[in-house]
């Protein structure tokens, strides 16, 4: 059970890694040309690529006060990056000059003010800059490759910070960052030659139990999976062991966990039960290898459903599983 959680938690750290990284275009984003990678100049011939969401709201306010015309004003937040990938999404397929040219477009057409319009006209260019330059990082990475994997997370942060102003790269990617980093730490405890099994279940079980609730949501069933095999090697006697999941879980969890024991039990012993019997036929003199296996088969078709002979197949070839009590 032990090694099954730590397994579980080396996965679920390589695998979080991963999220966030370059949404996959056509093949014009594999060949990016020079006028991509570069941020784009504002109409006056001044970049904005240092400018604020705030510094251009306050721009519009000023240039238009007093004006009889009514338009919007753009306003930073976290829902912009959203917006920005399904637009991407909803135009997949076209090559990022075009996706630029498109949202350029519509932009015009939501009647910004002038400012706002070219701030965000800008950003959702160096956001496409940034997808294209991106996918030049993401060259196949072995999960298990500590170094591969920490230096394409740092490469990553970096380019973010270098395209994007620290309002912008809060708003978009710091939480990707924070959830990152974390999983990046557990995955250096999973492959820690130092550390025993136990050390590096409790390191991770302890990283994951401090993570903000926002980022430990996602992860709150394997905790649970994780604390109550620790219950369960804790306390040797049922009944206690009952008492300390109930106290902890509630009773309902406990007396599932109970009934997933006793399910476990008859499992066990129904499997060890044909493994006698099949040894004891593989035995016999009198019966051909054909006649032993047409028996084998025609008792596994009695004893078990179609779905168990999936599972006994895996303990037939794995017997310690029987005596760690896998499931």
């Amino acid at each position: 059970m032990l090694r099954r959680g730590h397994a579980l938690f080396t996965a679920l750290a390589a695998g979080a890694i991963i999220t966030g990284w370059a949404l996959w275009f056509d093949s014009d984003l594999s060949q990016p040309r020079s006028d991509i990678l570069k941020p784009e100049a504002s109409t006056s011939g001044q970049s904005l690529f240092s400018r604020t969401a705030n510094e251009v709201t306050l721009a519009d306010k000023k240039q238009h006060k007093g004006s009889s015309v009514s338009a919007k004003r753009f306003l930073l937040n976290a829902d912009t990056r959203i917006r920005f990938d399904r637009f991407i999404f909803e135009h997949e397929g076209r090559a990022p000059a075009s996706l630029k040219e498109l949202y350029a477009t519509q932009v015009e057409k939501q009647q910004y003010e002038p400012k706002s319009s070219a701030y965000l006209t800008d950003l959702f260019n160096r956001y496409i800059n940034y997808k294209v330059q991106l996918k030049a990082l993401d060259a196949p990475v072995s999960s298990t490759d500590i170094r591969a994997m920490t230096y394409r997370l740092q490469s990553k942060q970096d380019l973010q910070h270098t395209l994007f102003t620290q309002q912008e790269y809060r708003h978009f990617f710091s939480q990707d960052a924070a959830y990152d980093n974390a999983a990046l730490e557990r995955l250096q405890i999973a492959a820690d030659q130092v550390l025993s099994g136990k050390q590096k279940s409790d390191f991770i079980e302890e990283q994951l139990n401090s993570l903000p609730d926002s980022q430990k949501k996602s992860f709150q069933p394997s905790i649970n999976v994780n604390r109550l095999s620790e219950l369960q090697r804790t306390y040797d006697s049922p009944e206690v062991c009952y008492q300390a999941v109930s106290a902890e879980f509630g009773h309902d969890v406990a007396r599932r966990l109970n009934k997933s024991a006793d399910d476990q039990s008859q499992w066990q012993e129904k499997v060890k039960s044909f493994r006698r019997w099949r040894n004891n036929l593989m035995r016999s003199d009198a019966l051909s290898e054909d006649q032993v296996e047409a028996q084998v088969s025609q008792k596994k078709a009695s004893m078990f459903t179609k779905t168990e002979q999936r599972r006994l197949q895996v303990y037939l070839e794995n017997p310690a599983l029987l005596e760690e009590g896998g499931s």
